[in-house]
């Protein structure tokens, strides 16, 4: 990002132009935001499968292969399936492997307690 100069001196003159700079700045931060939160997407909004397996980046069949393995965490109202965003986080989370110096540590505390 840029340097934002603070530094503003305008002629009385030269108002009008610059509103209607400022309000078309103001403009482009509102579709920006915007955009930041439909990318975001409001997390208690519930998705069906098709957007979950957009969202987990997985075949919609796969999808439907984890439900029935009890693998994601999902809610039934009738025949259909929801999801909710919050909860696929955590199901992607909890799939973390671990590093090597935490299994060397993991390990090493196992063994104390052993001793």
């Amino acid at each position: 990002m840029g340097k934002v100069n603070v530094d503003f001196e305008y002629l009385f003159d030269e108002l009008p132009t610059t509103i209607k700079k400022l309000h078309s700045k103001i403009d482009i931060l509102f579709e920006l935001v915007r955009d930041l939160k439909m990318d975001r997407g409001d997390v208690s909004v519930p998705m069906d499968v098709y957007q979950a397996a957009d969202f987990l980046r997985l075949a919609v069949r796969t999808i439907y292969d984890k439900v029935y393995k009890r693998q994601l965490p999902v809610y039934k109202k009738g025949k259909n399936l929801y999801f909710y965003k919050e909860e696929l986080y955590s199901y992607i989370a909890s799939g973390k492997l671990k590093t090597h110096e935490e299994l060397k540590r993991e390990a090493e505390a196992y063994l104390k307690l052993k001793s």
